[in-house]
């Protein structure tokens, strides 16, 4: 009689069976894939896409060689590019907003410049703060629907220009708003 008492103890005290192993193992697995590509990656790519960031320069550079639009100076801009490209641009990076009716559960990204004489380029890095707001309460102002709108960046661009420009003390005028950086999420 105690023989079969061992081997019931034995039975019970055999570990888990391979198959919640094998199930552990895989919530585990795609825990970790799910951590990878949710926290990871989008890190690695923002800073790909900031490494590749003054791409949109040339692209600038030759927007200001059409006719209308002032030429661009030296490459003698203060504070390197943080602000200006080519001396004749003046550049807000990373405008990041909630969008409009979306309970916060959405964002837009956004990076303009804005093309204009180097006086009001000026002027424009003195009221950085300020320009910065209007962008930004303009963007934000702006449904998902308003902002899916494949004609969004001019009708921004034309509001942007007219709530601007008449802020200007000095001589001259932004020109022209470009954004080359618009994400939706």
């Amino acid at each position: 009689m105690s023989d079969p008492a061992p081997a019931a103890s034995d039975s019970g005290s055999k570990g888990p069976s391979p198959l919640i192993l094998a199930i552990v193992v895989l919530v585990v697995a795609l825990g970790g894939g799910f951590a990878l590509a949710y926290f990871v990656l989008p890190a690695r790519i923002a800073a790909a896409l900031a490494a590749n960031q003054p791409a949109p320069a040339p692209a600038d550079g030759a927007a200001a060689s059409t006719p209308g639009a002032p030429p661009a100076a030296g490459g003698d801009a203060k504070g390197g590019d943080a602000g200006k490209v080519g001396g004749d641009s003046f550049v807000l990076s990373d405008i990041l907003v909630n969008i409009s009716g979306t309970h916060a559960g959405r964002f837009l990204k956004a990076t303009a410049y804005f093309d204009a004489p180097p006086n009001v380029v000026a002027e424009l890095e003195q009221k950085r703060a300020k320009i910065t707001d209007i962008v930004s309460a303009t963007l934000g102002g702006k449904s998902l629907d308003e902002l899916s709108d494949p004609g969004v960046r001019g009708k921004l661009r034309s509001e942007l220009l007219a709530t601007i420009n008449p802020l200007l003390e000095t001589k001259g005028e932004v020109t022209n708003i470009y954004f080359p950086e618009f994400i939706i999420q």
